[in-house]
């Protein structure tokens, strides 16, 4: 019995020092979210949505302005929303903290659109941008400076607080970057013409018919019957825009900023989740309450009104050659351009092999043509002289690629097309067999037999594997499934497991991706080595156009070499868009 008190108490002591008792143990320290300052109170609401069943904080929303924000990514932070378009330098920057951008994704959720706007007895309906942007400098002082303005009225400017997003919208998109009238912030001006809510802005503006004001604009808000709304003039235009829904999910309203949220490549699982949270339909009532115009929305509005145009027969027309492997693939690419750009026809001319597609393309003038591969002198076999007349434009889209990977824990890092060839075929069943030196063999436990994994062979990675990887020699001893997901889920619990599966699929915690080829020479499977060709299992799809193309097909162009425009949609084919 002393002995079995003396076991016990030891065993307490035991248990304390480890922190199994003690209430200092270690809690995982919140992931950090780099926001713009006045975005802050809406990403907190976001972040509080989605982690509402969480006992620890699992993310601290950190503020900075927002030229700071992708510093704050490259630094610590795994996710970020800044407002406006990554300059040259941001991209730069993140590119050499992350060693390229492989692996970063980036989308709208959003935008804050501001509108101005007068009382409703002022004469004035509608200014140009020049003009609205020397009100807001001070340097147009009298409205009789103005067309149809009363001369001799002086100009009262009232605003949201310059920590506003309508203050920082305003002074980037129109004043570049230039601070708005210095008198705005002379605290002894009577009344104060800084405001500090939307509300008291519009109020201001409704008692003063010399006055002019700026706020956050919301479809759902209801003004005072004393306001009248602005229409503004782009430069070369004679039509003036107010916002509505339709010109702002156009994008005519140029009083606007979006708000992106970008994605470090080396984001966990949790904060990948997040990210997709962000873009779901479920962020549009805090979007709204924030007064902020969800993208999701915007898409689906304009996407109802092009296809009813569509259907009444407006929209120009644009032919696309290619192989039938890619028919519907790129009519999925089209209808994306018309529910997000504008009604377009896209004609598909379908043809059994490249070569026929390559002989179909050189007899138009304007076209885009879609192959799995790149023009070679097999195919121009029927049409080289005329193709070298045409002399076409080449562009990648993206790349296809199988993973071959294995359990996160297995030791090899690489393997040669030959042993990926042994193991799948069935020749090679150990991994001591494989192994590069004893310990990377030894180490496993039981028989060390290889458990095959792999997707069935009608599935696009499954015909890509055996052609590229296998020399289209069967498969033996590989158990064959049909999603992506269930292959990854049964490599992540099987120490002795390898698999190939499509690329899309991963990344995954619970397996990694094995380098291809010999020695030094492997190459592992990133979004650029499928881009540029140098992962063996990879191939591209290729586009190719004329010296000199309509309008309509140069548009549809340049949105389809849009990643961000074109990445949903390609990665259902199993096609990874190319980083520009």
């Amino acid at each position: 019995m002393k002995y079995a008190s003396r076991f016990l108490s030891l065993l307490v002591v035991v248990l304390v020092n480890t922190g199994v008792f003690s209430d200092k143990q270690k809690t995982p320290q919140p992931i950090p979210v780099c926001v713009s300052t006045y975005s802050q109170p809406l990403v907190e609401e976001l972040v509080r949505s989605f982690t509402k069943m969480e006992t620890q904080p699992v993310f601290h929303v950190v503020g900075v302005a927002n030229n700071q924000v992708t510093a704050g990514l490259a630094k610590d932070s795994q996710l970020a929303l800044r407002r406006g378009p990554l300059s040259v330098p941001d991209y730069h920057h993140l590119s050499k903290a992350f060693s390229g951008l492989a692996g970063m994704r980036t989308k709208v959720i959003g935008r804050y659109v501001v509108f101005v706007f007068v009382h409703e007895k002022n004469p004035v309906r509608q200014l140009n941008l020049e003009h609205l942007s020397k009100i807001f400098l001070g340097t147009i002082k009298d409205w009789g400076d103005l067309p149809r303005g009363d001369k001799g009225k002086p100009i009262q400017l009232f605003c949201p607080y310059y920590t506003s997003a309508a203050y920082h919208i305003v002074r980037d998109t129109l004043l570049e970057g230039a601070d708005l009238d210095p008198k705005l912030k002379d605290w002894s001006a009577k009344p104060l013409r800084m405001k500090a809510s939307p509300q008291a802005v519009l109020h201001a503006v409704s008692q003063d018919r010399n006055a002019i004001g700026f706020c956050l604009f919301s479809l759902q808000r209801k003004l005072p019957k004393e306001i009248q709304i602005l229409g503004l003039l782009r430069k070369g235009t004679t039509e003036a825009v107010e916002p509505s829904e339709d010109t702002i999910a156009e994008g005519v309203y140029p009083l606007y900023q979006e708000i992106s949220v970008l994605l470090s490549p080396k984001a966990v699982e949790k904060t990948r989740g997040l990210y997709d949270f962000l873009l779901s339909s479920s962020c549009v009532p805090s979007l709204q309450k924030h007064l902020v115009y969800p993208e999701c929305v915007r898409r689906k509005y304009l996407a109802d009104k092009h296809l009813k145009q569509l259907k009444e027969g407006m929209g120009q027309r644009v032919e696309l050659v290619g192989c039938s492997s890619e028919k519907k693939m790129m009519r999925d690419v089209a209808l994306e351009y018309v529910k997000l750009v504008e009604p377009l026809k896209a004609d598909f001319s379908s043809n059994s092999s490249p070569v026929a597609a390559v002989s179909g393309f050189v007899n138009r003038e304007d076209a885009i043509l879609i192959l799995p591969q790149k023009v070679d002198p097999k195919t121009l076999r029927t049409c080289k002289d005329k193709w070298e007349e045409l002399s076409p434009n080449e562009y990648v889209l993206g790349g296809r690629a199988v993973a071959v990977i294995t359990h996160a824990e297995n030791p090899i890092s690489s393997l040669t097309n030959e042993q990926v060839r042994s193991i799948f075929t069935g020749r090679t069943r150990s991994w001591n067999d494989l192994a590069a030196s004893p310990s990377e063999g030894n180490t496993r436990k039981g028989k060390n037999e290889i458990h095959g994994y792999g997707l069935v062979g009608t599935s696009p990675a499954g015909k890509l594997f055996s052609r590229m990887a296998l020399s289209a020699m069967p498969t033996s001893r590989v158990r064959k499934s049909r999603t992506a997901a269930e292959v990854i889920s049964q490599v992540a619990s099987d120490r002795q497991a390898i698999a190939f599966v499509d690329c899309t699929a991963l990344p995954h915690p619970g397996c990694k991706s094995i380098a291809i080829g010999p020695g030094k020479q492997a190459v592992l499977l990133t979004p650029k080595t499928i881009a540029n060709g140098t992962y063996p299992y990879a191939e591209q799809v290729y586009l190719y156009t004329p010296q000199n193309i309509s309008t309509p097909t140069e548009k549809l162009l340049a949105f389809m070499l849009k990643p961000e425009n074109v990445t949903d949609t390609l990665l259902q084919y199993g096609i990874i868009p190319t980083e520009r």
